[in-house]
């Protein structure tokens, strides 16, 4: 008699409702309080990196005056949401970082004015309703397109208002359309990826697929892309200083952190300066970095040394774009919803060869998410690996 296999995607949904029911039945006996185990630790500080982040650019001195992290493009964005702001709420904000975090429960607070929590839930509205339309043109399902929106990673994103939604959305339009034969869609996947590195940097790893495909010519042309994204805003705040400073902000601050414990996915000036000595995330990034160019670049009569499916070269490429990130789990694993997406293409049910991946994308990828990352979790991945590939159907992409 023949065994009958549960559909992968079926699998999916199925836990990740059985998850948000659970969750949601926890946090109901709790009286909430289970809020800030799920998501950051201090229950005061929701939505702050959207709030902090426009006060910091109000006065066009985003680095010299704030001494803030995000990139050049992410605070032009920041900077346009200000002229929204009303002028005489706008005059009453402080002029430091530590006079911004002052404001947070005093009557200054941008949580309790009008045009600025408006401005919040446009943001959170429109960057949602373009994500989930498209999951939904590529997998048709409504309901797995639920599950994907309330999966861990895109809640951590909406408790922090972070522009992370803008960065996942930008990435996965660049892995959907940069290999596509209309020139202008394939030209604007490349403006995409340089968009998402200029919200967020580290989107930038999934330009590794130019590299594999041997689009010299385009990596050129994203790698142009991404400078002008970056400069140009410059133009609005502090000038051609304004890139120095920043870059001292990023490093200083640890931005390229070695933390892999963090329960928030989110790291301190004095956490990235205390983990400096240990920086294993970096040796993990750096190892599996090779690996990829290896995969990428060596050949045997015309065909990669190893041979891997789409998901799992894409499972690679965002697992290594985290630790980068500096984030052990968060908002970061948003990311991984673009490889889930091809697997589930790949493997229409579950069986033996294929469930440690699934497992995996479990641990990422349901409304209660994995925050504690280590090499046990890349070791496990690349077993799963293994154990598909074993019959010799994976290929390249």
């Amino acid at each position: 008699m023949k065994q009958k296999l549960i559909k992968t995607k079926n699998a999916y949904i199925c836990l990740s409702l059985i998850t948000l029911a659970a969750a949601t039945l926890a946090l109901l006996i709790s009286n909430g309080s289970l809020f800030q185990v799920f998501f950051f630790m201090d229950p005061d500080d929701t939505g702050m990196d959207f709030f902090n982040s426009i006060v910091e650019t109000a006065t066009r001195r985003p680095y010299e005056q704030y001494g803030v992290l995000y990139p050049p493009l992410a605070n032009l964005f920041f900077y346009i949401l200000t002229l929204f702001i009303p002028n005489d709420i706008k005059a009453g904000w402080p002029d430091s970082h530590d006079g911004v975090k002052f404001m947070v429960g005093n009557r200054e607070d941008l949580r309790l004015m009008q045009s600025s929590m408006m401005l919040f839930l446009i943001f959170l509205i429109i960057t949602l309703f373009i994500m989930a339309k498209m999951i939904h043109a590529r997998t048709g399902s409504y309901l797995l397109t639920f599950c994907l929106v309330f999966s861990a990673g895109t809640l951590a994103a909406i408790e922090r208002g972070n522009v992370i939604l803008l960065a996942f959305i930008l990435t996965f339009y660049f892995v959907e359309h940069y290999k596509d034969e209309n020139r202008l869609t394939s030209e604007l996947a490349l403006l995409a990826l340089a968009a998402a590195f200029g919200f967020k940097l580290y989107p930038c790893i999934f330009g590794l697929l130019l590299i594999k495909d041997r689009k010299w010519a385009a990596a050129g042309r994203c790698i142009l892309y991404a400078v002008l994204l970056t400069v140009l805003p410059t133009l609005v705040f502090e000038g051609p200083k304004a890139i120095s400073l920043w870059l001292e902000t990023v490093f200083g601050f640890g931005g390229f952190s070695t933390d892999t414990t963090s329960t928030s996915g989110l790291t301190t000036a004095s956490e990235g300066a205390k983990l400096s000595s240990v920086p294993f995330s970096w040796i993990l990034a750096a190892v599996l970095g090779v690996l990829l160019l290896i995969i990428f670049l060596v050949r045997k009569n015309g065909n990669p040394l190893l041979q891997l499916h789409n998901s799992q070269i894409l499972f690679l490429i965002a697992y290594l774009s985290l630790l980068i990130g500096g984030g052990a789990g968060g908002y970061n694993l948003l990311f991984f919803i673009i490889p889930f997406l091809s697997f589930l293409s790949e493997t229409d049910k579950l069986n033996y060869r294929n469930c440690i991946e699934f497992l995996l994308y479990l641990v990422c990828l349901l409304p209660v998410g994995i925050n504690e990352f280590n090499v046990c979790f890349f070791m496990v991945y690349i077993i799963g690996v293994l154990i598909r590939n074993s019959n010799g159907t994976a290929q390249a992409f």
